[in-house]
């Protein structure tokens, strides 16, 4: 870490932002520490990241039996195609690697 990364994490944590640890060039998950150690030759940080609200995408079911997505921010906008709309929720299951 460069020491203006470390100077940001510290002071997110002095914000009150959570905090997560791994041992320097580690591939394994992010841990969250209530009390960070400060140990930057052992450890590399991060402030946690937040997660992302999952996106919604709309299929319509034209009368033909096909069907076509939208993106649209609710059921009424997707309503107002005029066709039978289903809902889905993109899931997001594995936090990215920063």
């Amino acid at each position: 870490m460069t020491e203006q990364e470390m100077i940001e994490v510290i002071s997110a944590y002095k914000r009150g932002e959570m905090i997560e640890y791994r041992i320097q060039g580690s591939k394994q998950g992010w841990q969250e520490s209530l009390a960070p150690l400060w140990d930057f030759s052992l450890l590399e940080y991060r402030v946690k990241q937040k997660p992302q609200k999952p996106r919604e995408i709309w299929l319509v079911e034209h009368a033909s039996g096909d069907l076509s997505t939208f993106w649209v921010e609710s059921e009424l906008e997707a309503k107002s195609f005029g066709y039978n709309p289903i809902k889905f929720i993109e899931v997001t299951d594995k936090e990215e690697e920063a």
